[in-house]
């Protein structure tokens, strides 16, 4: 602990903030996913309680990202207003965009002053995507890089933007909800879904999806098919083989996958498509599954 004492009288000196600070605590916690700084302002100053893992990796970078959000509390261009704070209860999705955001300001300063740290692009990028489930991967992506590349955010744009992420969007448009893994987030929601077939949206596809249902059932010995949230499954082994999920595109999305070399293979079928060459496809990847299997 006395190492991360010395670390924090550095950092607030480097950002001229030590003189704003009257007390700093520290708690000990179990991981750096745990860290975080509790400000109380105090007659125009503040006490600080940071929650610390008390380990050496990347604990200048750790310091650093908590210090950076005390800084821009103190800083004025910032703007800093607690009031305008998404409310948890009322407003949770905002709530968590804000934390996101914020964080990724933080962070990404923290890399253009090439200070090594836990919280790098990639995670963060990964944890925006993550967050926003209802957004398909690519615009996530892309309003990632464009959070990330900013140089410089008011407390208040960061609160907008947390709001109105569409606001984002260099070009206008509406975000899509047209992308597969938005309808299976839309899928998953959903309590009922025992008609799986019956959601398709044409009589061809319905005759189609059981055409391959039959089909799967015959041909690939000891398959076992259930309906999940969002579509049929099929397992083999009690190993998942293959999934179909109808889409809201009016189509069946198809995947194979080998449970024991990973392989896989994702197709969409429609009213015209040549279910000769689905059923054949199916079939010589069921018979490499299953000799593989069998020689383990």
């Amino acid at each position: 602990m006395d190492r991360i004492k010395r670390t924090v009288r550095e950092i607030a000196d480097a950002l001229r903030i030590g003189n704003a600070i009257d007390h700093i605590y520290f708690e000990e916690v179990n991981s750096p996913w745990n860290e975080k700084a509790e400000i109380k302002r105090k007659k125009g100053r503040l006490d600080i309680k940071l929650n610390v893992w008390n380990n050496p990796t990347f604990i200048y970078g750790r310091i650093y990202h908590l210090f950076l959000y005390i800084s821009d509390v103190l800083n004025p261009d910032f703007q800093y207003n607690p009031a305008l704070t998404p409310d948890e209860e009322q407003h949770p999705q905002a709530r968590n965009r804000y934390n996101q955001i914020w964080s990724i300001y933080v962070d990404s300063r923290i890399e253009r002053m090439n200070i090594e740290s836990f919280y790098d692009r990639t995670m963060r990028r990964n944890l925006f995507i993550d967050m926003e489930k209802g957004l398909p991967w690519k615009e996530a992506e892309r309003i990632f890089t464009i959070l990330w590349h900013r140089e410089s955010y008011t407390y208040p744009e960061i609160v907008h933007y947390a709001h109105n992420l569409h606001s984002l969007m260099a070009d206008g448009n509406v975000l899509s909800q047209k992308h597969f893994e938005t309808q299976l987030q839309s899928a998953l929601s959903e309590h009922h879904a025992q008609q799986i077939i019956q959601k398709l949206p044409s009589p061809e596809l319905k005759n189609i999806a059981n055409e391959l249902l039959s089909f799967t059932a015959y041909t690939c010995r000891d398959i076992f098919i259930q309906a999940s949230h969002y579509g049929i499954l099929f397992l083999y082994n009690k190993k998942f083989f293959a999934e179909m999920i109808p889409t809201q595109d009016d189509g069946i999305l198809f995947t194979l996958l080998n449970p024991y070399s990973f392989d896989y293979t994702t197709f969409t079928i429609v009213d015209n498509s040549c279910m000769a060459a689905v059923q054949e496809t199916i079939k010589q990847f069921f018979h490499t599954v299953m000799a593989e299997s069998e020689s383990m």
